[in-house]
């Protein structure tokens, strides 16, 4: 399906400012149902929609799976599956809202980590520059964390605190960063892109998970919004937003808006999660975005950066 420009851009910032707004919920979740159930349920219900929708729009062939390449199953589906755990565990692992916010800026490193793979994985080049345009974003990420001070001593309690929910955030930022380049790489027709399925693998073997670990989950009508909202909105609906965003003639001012996610998810977050914002927070998730522009400049001109697409 075509979108004008206007409904193009529209849709496509929608699906950004969703998908910056995600973890206030998510954080309700682990604290309530566990981190392998709030993986498991909101996986399940958009996998199951996103099924749906396909099977409106295009239909469910039993060919196009058979086509898919295996690599598309082993790679994005275990990259699929390892972001869902360790991003959850990275919110549900962090004692404070505030820690919440500020190891997530490991989290919103992630399109600069895909940049980073396409050299490898795509055979792409870079100036001497792209060096300094990652150091820039790993600053923000240092100054963002930053609160009494910026000496050596006072870097090292900075992050004494939260060294579990950063590492885990940077895992998965990691992860997804994978599965974006294995998924520009192996989905070359919208037919093999199968994200419903990897959805509800992945909510199958969290749940799975959670039963296994004995998670006793506490669910109310807030948890039921939660679920909806993450399942529905998040998982489903900002993806479809976003697939066809990058079918309009406005695409590269969509991704231009995408790139700003670091500061939007950071104040929205912070906010939502009752968080008093920092300069230094601001500065620094700044920085990342600004990092994160500079260095898809410093691909040399024939090598177009491709890990713009999310599933």
């Amino acid at each position: 399906m075509k979108l004008g420009e206007k409904t193009g851009l529209a849709v496509g910032i929608t699906a950004t400012f969703v998908w910056a707004v995600g973890f206030i919920f998510i954080r309700g979740l682990t604290e309530n149902l566990g981190v392998m159930t709030a993986g498991a349920l909101p996986n399940l219900l958009s996998g199951t929609a996103v099924l749906l929708f396909k099977a409106k729009m295009t239909g469910l062939r039993a060919k196009d799976i058979r086509e898919t390449p295996r690599a598309y199953w082993v790679l994005c589906g275990l990259m699929f599956l390892a972001f869902s755990i360790t991003v959850n565990l990275s919110v549900g692992l962090a004692t404070t809202n505030e820690q919440v916010v500020t190891s997530g800026l490991f989290r919103l490193v992630w399109p600069l980590l895909a940049l980073i793979l396409t050299i490898p994985l795509h055979k792409r080049r870079v100036s001497r520059w792209f060096i300094l345009s990652v150091c820039l974003s790993f600053v923000g990420i240092i100054l963002g964390n930053m609160r009494d001070g910026f000496t050596p001593m006072m870097l090292v309690q900075s992050f004494a605190d939260i060294w579990l929910p950063s590492l885990l955030a940077l895992v998965s930022s990691v992860f997804w960063a994978f599965y974006t380049n294995f998924l520009s790489k192996y989905v070359t027709e919208p037919r093999f892109d199968h994200l419903g399925l990897l959805m509800l693998t992945s909510g199958l073997i969290q749940g799975a998970a959670a039963l296994i670990l004995g998670e006793t989950p506490q669910i109310g009508g807030q948890q039921i919004a939660e679920i909806l909202f993450i399942g529905l909105v998040t998982g489903f609906l900002a993806n479809t937003f976003w697939s066809f965003a990058m079918q309009s003639k406005r695409s590269h001012a969509i991704i231009l808006v995408a790139n700003f996610t670091p500061v939007i998810s950071t104040v929205a977050v912070g906010l939502g999660l009752g968080v008093s914002i920092t300069i230094w927070m601001v500065i620094g998730s700044a920085l990342i975005t600004a990092g994160t522009i500079w260095s898809k400049y410093c691909f040399l001109p024939e090598d177009v950066p491709v890990a713009e697409k999310r599933g």
